[in-house]
């Protein structure tokens, strides 16, 4: 270690930063990266719900809704079954 005056000081200088290191490592995948995941699962099922809300809500007001699926188009349309009971 030419040029360090106290090798003691360098050396705990050095665990000291690799320890911060691991610090930051451990804060991130057991605090920070679980509830960033949850975030985004939860911004997963409102963005589904919001789509899901948006077809329902085109059938009823407009009686079908047309969505494409590739090169073909999907159309939907409210099922009202027959009452058989009569």
């Amino acid at each position: 270690m030419k040029g360090v005056k106290d090798p003691k000081k360098f050396t705990i200088t050095i665990l000291s930063v690799a320890v911060a290191i691991l610090l930051l490592f451990v804060l991130y995948f057991a605090i920070f990266r679980p509830h960033y995941e949850q975030f985004v699962y939860e911004k997963q099922i409102e963005g589904a719900n919001e789509g899901i809300n948006y077809v329902v809500t085109q059938v009823l007001t407009n009686g079908y809704v047309q969505l494409q699926v590739g090169n073909e188009t999907l159309t939907l349309i409210p099922y009202v079954p027959e009452d058989t009971a009569a």
